[in-house]
């Protein structure tokens, strides 16, 4: 039987945020590797025919100290304009 639903190796997946570009489709979801006492991030995902998932570095991970991510990255949406594309997230401190 094949298992349909991504699941990360090591963390929760919460908060899809799905974008399209060249034939990929890409996914950026809120993870955490323990349970609510980490930080969130946005992982990111891509598929080509939405079974098969290719895992790719972390798209954006909390900043330190007085940033205003400090306290984690939360959901958000990405735009593409001419050659560059755009993340809008909310951070939380």
């Amino acid at each position: 039987m094949t298992d349909l639903h991504y699941r990360p190796a090591n963390g929760y997946f919460g908060d899809a945020i799905s974008f399209y570009s060249g034939g990929i489709y890409h996914v950026f979801f809120l993870k955490t590797t323990r349970a609510r006492d980490e930080r969130l991030r946005w992982s990111h995902i891509a598929s080509r025919d939405f079974v098969h998932w290719e895992g790719l570095p972390d798209a954006i991970l909390p900043g330190d100290g007085d940033c205003p991510d400090s306290g984690g990255c939360w959901t958000g949406s990405v735009i593409e304009r001419g050659n560059a594309f755009y993340i809008y997230y909310t951070g939380w401190r």
